[in-house]
């Protein structure tokens, strides 16, 4: 039997049931169950590959201000994906104003799309840099939902809380505005 793989196929082994029914010499019938293997050179799924780039923030901001971090996802690889979860994680500092999770659907090679999240500092914020991640989880066309592929990106934001309008004499404060690293993950 030839069997043909869709073009979406990921390379791997996969079972196909196979029943076999035969008459021997003598009249008498015979069925037979078995699973035969099939290994399959497809698509890699390590060619999907979902980037997250131009990253915006503001350098800093102020205890209970609205700000945004908005970025770009695009398929950066050769296969579709299927899904992708974007998510932001962030401190217990901060109040998510917009939906904290995005899923995007059926983002074919080449393409993007341009995601914001809506943030805001709690009043009582101290003044200080805050760690906030941005995380993508996901599968491309093929793949298993079980085990979806991830990236992520880091943004550090610095609050400059109430507080600290009044103080005089503070220390100085270092902030790296911008930084580049060749974009390639470590």
């Amino acid at each position: 039997f030839n069997i043909i793989a869709g073009k979406d196929a990921v390379a791997g082994t996969f079972p196909v049931n196979v029943s076999i029914s035969y008459i021997d010499e003598t009249g008498n019938a015979y069925k037979k169950e078995s699973i035969a293997y099939v290994t399959l050179a497809g698509k890699e799924a390590v060619d999907a590959d979902l980037v997250i780039t131009n990253v915006q923030y503001p350098v800093s901001v102020s205890a209970n201000a609205n700000f945004n971090i908005s970025f770009k996802v695009e398929n950066k690889g050769n296969v579709d994906i299927s899904v992708a979860d974007l998510m932001i994680e962030y401190p217990e500092s901060f109040i998510s104003k917009s939906a904290s999770k995005v899923v995007i659907k059926n983002l074919a090679p080449g393409a993007s799309q341009n995601i914001t999240f809506k943030l805001m500092a709690k009043p009582e914020t101290t003044t200080e840099n805050y760690h906030t991640y941005i995380k993508a989880s996901y599968v491309p066309k093929g793949g298993a939902s079980e085990s979806p592929k991830t990236a992520q990106e880091y943004v550090g934001i610095y609050v400059q809380g109430k507080e600290d309008a009044a103080v005089e004499g503070s220390k100085p404060k270092l902030i790296i505005d911008y930084y580049d690293y060749g974009g390639d993950y470590v």
